[in-house]
């Protein structure tokens, strides 16, 4: 292997000399007789690496650098990001575009093939939980089984109905 010297510029080549060139600066003796005896040089430019101040990582890759910050850059960051998040705020009471139906509470409805009244939940799928299922959602009227577009939400309450089922019916000898 070449030998360079501590004087020479560095080059950014994939050539030997340029190879055994960039490794010198990173190790102190390369023609140790065993590859456990090359040890690391302690230099500040290891940290980042031999070409951290070209751009480059320890491995010859292009590497992004922070740029440097003026006095007055770093006050015009500040209030640019400040902006940002000004602008970007939302209102108190925004509750976001998508609406979990999944907590609706049961109601009273009734079939508009059989009229029958009944209580519960219509199925639906919940915009926040698309895979959330609920076993006792209604699918279909659990009388005639007629589709969900036929029943309707009924106007009278569920506590009225149920008065009007459980009320006697008249007999004969009411009449």
């Amino acid at each position: 292997m070449a030998s360079v010297s501590p004087n020479t510029k560095l080059a950014c080549g994939t050539d030997p000399g340029a190879i055994v060139s960039r490794l010198e600066t990173v190790y102190g003796n390369l023609h140790a007789s065993s590859p456990r005896d090359v040890k690391t040089l302690n230099t500040s430019q290891n940290k980042r690496g031999p070409w951290s101040h070209r751009g480059l990582d320890n491995n010859n890759n292009i590497c992004s650098l922070p740029k440097p910050e003026l006095p007055g850059q770093v006050e015009e960051q500040q209030t640019e990001q400040q902006e940002q998040k000004i602008k970007y705020e939302l209102p108190s009471g925004y509750q976001g575009t998508k609406i979990c139906s999944c907590l609706r509470p049961p109601r009273a409805y009734e079939c508009g093939v059989c009229h029958h009244y009944f209580q519960g939940r219509l199925s639906q799928i919940c915009e926040k939980h698309p895979s959330d299922v609920f076993l006792m959602d209604l699918r279909e009227c659990p009388y005639c089984m007629a589709q969900l577009e036929m029943i309707k939400e009924s106007p009278i309450s569920w506590e009225n109905i149920r008065k009007f089922e459980d009320a006697p019916l008249p007999s004969d000898s009411d009449i």
